[in-house]
């Protein structure tokens, strides 16, 4: 138990990308290699804290079954006596108002424990005094932007020029470090669009809209304004509702006033999966996210879905039924490509490690941790992204202060 209450560490990671596929991965393996030191875990969104007054009533009401008798005094006994990891995943999505996260944050509640944090940068510049180590998640840079047309190209049968002219365009460099972005402008560039006025994400994402809209009337044999007002207007409508819940998905109970439901979801921007339950199955129409191109949200679930089960991110039996009946439905098209960003591209590098030499925690787990994650990217980079110089400074702070001690960090991505 003496080895539960040690001062406090943190550490940050940021990163340039939307995609949760990337920041579920980084907790994830995290998660993995705690687990694998007989300890437990405790996964959150961020917004699971609003309005509760501590974590163990955040656990009653999130993480329990509703008939779970066990009082949040009793979990509160559990938490303080266990060696728990804390992982609250996007931050940015639920900072505001929310007074129980950020005293966890501040060390004000649970400030021996282990807390992870995942979020998009800029959303906690007001605390990362904080933290006391830093992790950074960057784009491509040119030679890997460059790579990364040359796939396309060869993934599609077509030439490369027109992909590496584009990279010279001014008014869309700024989109170009992002792998999903690029891909995005790869695809406008192949179907003959002008890249250079897509210089912002919403025009870029617009523009994708527009096709698959185009190609959804083209495929149901229904007007583009036809598909607008029957099709589209209602899953807007369930996109805010959904958001507005923090949720993610759309169920099938909620298309029951929608005749069309069918069609709506063969529009482009649902997948469907079937949740088992001890009850019965339930349709879930994964929908897409604040801040994530709605396009490749579901292809971004369904590939972190994959990876959570330790699969490479493919093609699912309906797709592939779908591509053998010749439908040409663009999101799948996108599906396939994002899979070989996933699979292929340096979509993370970490650059820049940081550890304060006055820290007094540091442990075996978080050395593993951080060969876990060199491990994760070298996967995806083919090089050693998480230096050595990182571990250099990592190693003196071990050897002084020994190996029995825990560690409380946080990760932003």
């Amino acid at each position: 138990m003496d080895d539960l209450f040690t001062p406090q560490q943190t550490k940050e990671i940021q990163g340039a990308f939307s995609s949760k596929a990337i920041r579920e991965s980084g907790s994830l393996r995290f998660a993995k290699l705690w687990l694998t030191n007989g300890e437990s875990i405790l996964y959150f969104h961020a917004g699971d804290f609003i309005d509760e007054e501590s974590v163990a009533h955040a656990v009653q009401k999130h993480l329990l079954p509703s008939d779970c008798r066990i009082t949040t005094s009793e979990l509160q006994g559990v938490i303080e006596a266990k060696n728990v990891l804390i992982i609250v995943d996007a931050f940015d999505e639920a900072n505001a108002g929310n007074r129980t996260l950020d005293r966890l944050i501040e060390g004000d509640i649970l400030r021996h424990k282990t807390l992870l944090i995942t979020s998009r940068p800029n959303f906690l510049q007001n605390k990362l005094s904080l933290f006391d180590s830093k992790f950074k998640v960057e784009g491509y840079d040119k030679e890997e932007q460059l790579k990364h047309v040359e796939r396309y190209a060869a993934h599609q049968n077509i030439a490369s020029a027109p992909f590496e002219s584009m990279l010279e365009e001014e008014s869309i460099i700024d989109l170009c470090s992002n792998p999903l972005n690029l891909t995005l402008l790869c695809l406008l560039r192949e179907e003959e669009e002008d890249t250079q006025l897509r210089n912002t994400r919403t025009a870029l994402y617009t523009s994708i809209h527009r096709i698959i809209k185009e190609k959804a009337a083209k495929r149901l044999n229904l007007a583009p304004e036809k598909v607008e007002e029957s099709l589209l207007r209602p899953l807007y409508r369930f996109a805010f509702e959904a958001h507005q819940k923090n949720e993610t998905v759309v169920r099938e109970n909620d298309f029951k006033k929608v005749k069309n439901f069918q069609q709506v979801c063969e529009v482009g921007y649902l997948t469907r999966e079937l949740s088992m339950s001890r009850l019965q199955p339930e349709n879930i129409e994964k929908q897409p996210a604040d801040m994530v191109p709605p396009i490749l949200r579901s292809k971004v679930e369904k590939a972190t879905i994959q990876m959570k089960n330790g699969k490479s991110p493919g093609e699912d039996q309906v797709v592939i039924e779908m591509v053998k009946a010749g439908g040409d439905i663009i999101q799948e098209k996108l599906r396939e490509i994002f899979n070989k960003v996933i699979e292929e591209e340096k979509i993370l590098r970490f650059y820049q490690l940081e550890m304060a030499d006055s820290v007094v925690p540091s442990v075996c787990e978080m050395i593993e941790s951080l060969k876990e994650l060199r491990e994760f990217t070298s996967d995806l980079q083919r090089d050693k992204s998480l230096t050595e110089e990182g571990f250099k400074q990592l190693k003196p702070i071990v050897k002084r202060n020994g190996l029995n001690t825990f560690v409380r960090s946080a990760l932003f991505y």
